[in-house]
């Protein structure tokens, strides 16, 4: 599988009084006030998969850090109903969509050796962040794929991304067969309406759910610290007395203004001056991690990895690397193995 090719007012600097303010947003909630949502996982109803797949979902495990729900494998089971020759392209006639990633390992039967992370480029873009794991991609770098917040985490919901259009991840569905129907649902077609009500008899006969609770979000949103750029929100395990996560000394929109005007500088003088801000913000980071706060460095690296620039992109790369340096000193090889596909 070959990797994904990769796509592509001058605001003041507002800093905090001190690195190691934990200033609170007003939208922010402390941890011992949160909401804690069941997380979802997609294996709740879905009937157990085949033993002759299991060899394949452990080098989808290994290979993409994807921890795979059975919905993965009866998703390509169904795909094999409407063209057992070609289930990877079973969709493409209706939804311009085509199975990738996890669903090649399937379809090849893969089942020998595999390194730790040797998949996590396979159909990763520009700003797809490592929790983003690509199953279908479509026109124009538009892709699909399952979301989830740690390695070991099955995923708990699908988001679709267009690269070419900037780095927000739009929360679709809770399952892929969810996010399917309810694109069929918007295709005024007769074709559509027929792969339609075959999907909804496989899901039927296998006991998949398929529609959405309509609270996917605001669940989301209960579980995340922080809102991020890509419009997923940061997820992290806080221990004792609210440790390992602090706030940004600025605001989402702040940051976005703060980056615009970096990547929009005219001259190397002017955008040397304007990096100023950015890299205290950086500077703050590194603190952090220091005193085991490290979601807030987390937070930045997303934030900078969904900023959409028609500009310079070298001094961000810069960025990336220096905020994700002290996460690398600090977390073992398998989270390591994931952030660094971040400046790729």
């Amino acid at each position: 599988m070959a990797d994904s090719k990769l796509t592509d007012s001058s605001p003041s600097s507002v800093m905090p009084d001190t690195h190691s303010a934990r200033r609170k947003r007003k939208s922010d909630v402390t941890a011992d006030n949160r909401a804690k949502p069941k997380v979802p996982h997609l294996d709740e109803s879905t009937e157990p998969v085949p033993s002759s797949f299991l060899p394949s979902l452990m080098a989808i495990k290994q290979g993409f850090y994807l921890d795979s729900p059975n919905e993965l494998v009866k998703f390509y089971q169904f795909c094999t109903t409407l063209d057992a020759k070609k289930p990877l392209g079973a969709l493409m006639d209706i939804l311009q969509l085509r199975l990738v990633g996890p669903f090649e390992v399937l379809h090849l039967g893969i089942s020998s050796t595999v390194e730790p992370g040797q998949y996590v480029r396979c159909h990763r873009y520009f700003h797809d962040p490592p929790e983003l794991v690509t199953l279908l991609t479509g026109p124009n770098n538009l892709h699909y794929g399952y979301f989830r917040d740690t390695p070991t985490e099955k995923p708990a919901v699908v988001v679709k991304t267009d690269p070419s259009i900037g780095g927000e991840l739009n929360l679709v569905a809770p399952t892929l067969f969810a996010a399917v129907k309810s694109l069929l649902s918007k295709k005024p077609t007769a074709s559509a309406e027929v792969l339609l009500k075959k999907l909804c008899n496989f899901a039927k006969q296998n006991n998949i759910i398929l529609d959405a609770t309509g609270r996917e979000k605001s669940e989301r949103r209960a579980r995340c610290v922080c809102p991020t750029l890509n419009g997923m929100g940061l997820v992290v395990k806080l221990r004792g007395g609210d440790i390992g996560y602090r706030p940004l000394s600025v605001s989402d929109s702040k940051l976005s203004a703060l980056l615009k005007a970096v990547a929009t500088a005219q001259t190397e003088e002017s955008q040397l001056a304007k990096l100023e801000a950015v890299d205290q913000l950086v500077t703050y980071a590194q603190f952090a991690c220091d005193e085991g706060d490290y979601g807030q460095s987390l937070e930045l690296g997303l934030s900078l990895l969904a900023f959409r620039t028609k500009g310079r992109r070298k001094p961000f790369l810069k960025l990336f690397f220096a905020v994700l340096n002290p996460l690398v000193l600090q977390f073992d090889s398998h989270l390591i193995g994931q952030l660094s596909v971040w400046a790729i």
